[in-house]
């Protein structure tokens, strides 16, 4: 009768069970809560939340398992409460001030899109194209209720006006073809036998119908614009030169010409009684690693012009 008595006495009530719960509930609550702190994505709990689910466990240990809570209080400007409730207060409040050492400042990668800041170059240097037509595009981010509309056909059309290309005479024996927007760029050089094959002199002017300038790697084959007559196909960098072929356009395989141009000179080139400036204007023969650990791999950024001329 005796062992059955203790056995009795041993055995869990039904508000044993409930305090068991309730403490495991918020204990792996309040801790899992903190794991999701440290994650690469960090999800942030608030504090206060957290400090009450480790009230809740403490408060509920103490009340059952280590003898209850006693005379204890916990009192905050003119409050004061006593028991189990003292003890939850207390512990959230102490928690609460402890976490908040460990709150995880804001992710700058997850900051929120903002187009006025956080776009280089600024919004206001450049517009989007449509890849087909090269016709401007409206961009839209709706994620972010902004857009960004591109400048009117009057507005580019004014800005490409503005850019013109010139040629100077540097020397007796060398010519410069100048890019002239605000500042002088020298986009290459020719020499009087060259201009004096499309029958530049004296009482004609000679000017250029320029097309876009593209990045080409040591081998990439690249149709500029379809107005040319042909695409071109670099064939390696080596020795400060820049070698590639000019393709015919109806077919890939057949080559026009063939050439190679020493660091940021050019070629002229004589296709269908036409002639084109084919310039090396920017080239980097070497694999570059930057500050920041990028890696530039060689490239050579080629411009091409159909060279006009015209009787004065």
């Amino acid at each position: 009768m005796e062992d059955q008595s203790r056995h009795k006495k041993q055995q869990l009530s039904g508000d044993d069970v409930v305090i068991i719960i309730a403490f495991a509930l918020t204990l792996l609550l309040a801790v899992g809560a903190c794991v999701l702190w440290f994650l690469s994505d960090p999800i942030v709990i608030p504090p206060p939340v957290i400090s009450i689910l480790l009230g809740i466990a403490v408060s509920s240990l103490a009340y059952r398992f280590l003898g209850g809570i006693g005379d204890a209080s916990f009192s905050m400007k003119g409050l004061k409460v006593g028991g189990s409730s003292a003890v939850l207060i207390g512990v959230a409040v102490w928690s609460n001030s402890e976490l908040g050492k460990y709150v995880p400042e804001k992710d700058e990668r997850h900051t929120p899109l903002d187009l006025s800041q956080h776009v280089i170059p600024a919004v206001d240097k450049w517009y989007a194209v449509d890849v087909v037509n090269g016709s401007p595009v409206e961009l839209e981010f709706p994620l972010f209720s902004q857009s960004h509309k591109p400048p009117s056909y009057r507005t580019i059309s004014e800005n490409f006006a503005s850019r013109t290309l010139s040629l100077y005479q540097a020397s007796s024996d060398i010519f410069h073809v100048v890019f002239e927007n605000g500042n002088k760029q020298i986009l290459g050089a020719l020499s009087p036998d060259v201009l004096n094959k499309v029958g530049y002199f004296q009482g004609h002017s000679l000017t250029l119908s320029t097309y876009q300038v593209e990045t080409f790697s040591a081998t990439q084959k690249i149709d500029i614009n379809s107005k040319l007559p042909f695409v071109i196909e670099t064939k390696g960098f080596g020795d400060n030169f820049t070698k590639y072929k000019l393709l015919d356009r109806s077919d890939n395989q057949k080559v026009i010409h063939e050439g190679a141009i020493l660091l940021r000179n050019s070629d002229l080139v004589e296709i269908n009684n036409k002639y084109y400036l084919v310039s090396v204007i920017e080239v980097s023969h070497q694999i570059i690693k930057r500050a920041d650990g990028k890696i530039i791999n060689p490239y050579a950024k080629i411009y091409v012009a159909e060279v006009i001329v015209k009787n004065v």
